[in-house]
């Protein structure tokens, strides 16, 4: 009998490091093996805030953010039968490089595994540097505290629940790494299903 009705898997990396370049790889392979939905947590979060407050994210206090994050858990708990790929991040950092764990406590119990998608700082630098779209910043140093941050916190998380966690590399093969995260996302889905 399976012990969850859905699986949760949190996808974090630091900005930049090719998330979503690899979860749209992941979503085209694995499509028809595996019943996958990949949620863009950040927009779903910031429509919540949008349509509960009338205001923009960073205009929130922080009890209304808490609000919002505390409605879209709960909507995850609603979720029917599926493998939900929370497309994240664990960490922000401050413009001074302070490093603040971003992940609700409410989600821990609901995340079955942990997943970083990691790169080496230089090809973070470079590809921040070639989309001009998003505004990240491009100090090297807060750069490498939130790569770090992400891989700490994301292990502290998954200690604490006692979830797996796993890394994913992406340096210069997204494709690689989509496989290799549909390899993990397969196995646990397979576990749970067992």
């Amino acid at each position: 009998m399976r012990p969850y009705q859905r699986l949760l898997v949190h996808i974090g990396g630091a900005r930049g490091v090719g998330k979503g370049t690899v979860l749209e790889y992941l979503s085209h392979n694995i499509a028809g093996i595996v019943p996958l939905t990949v949620v863009p947590v950040s927009a779903l979060i910031l429509q919540h805030g949008k349509e509960m407050f009338d205001r923009d994210w960073v205009e929130l206090v922080d009890g209304e953010k808490e609000n919002v994050r505390r409605l879209f858990v709960n909507e995850l708990r609603q979720l029917p039968e599926w493998i939900g790929v929370l497309d994240s991040h664990y960490v922000d950092i401050t413009p001074d490089g302070k490093i603040l764990s971003i992940v609700p406590v409410e989600l821990y119990p609901l995340i079955h595994c942990h997943v970083v998608i990691h790169c080496r700082t230089s090809m973070l630098l470079s590809r921040r540097e070639q989309d001009t779209f998003k505004k990240r910043t491009l100090d090297r140093r807060l750069i490498e505290r939130e790569r770090r941050g992400e891989l700490v916190i994301a292990r502290r998380i998954a200690r604490e629940t006692r979830t797996p966690f796993h890394i994913v590399h992406n340096n210069e093969c997204p494709g690689c790494a989509a496989k290799r995260l549909g390899d993990i996302i397969t196995a646990q889905w397979d576990i749970s299903s067992s």
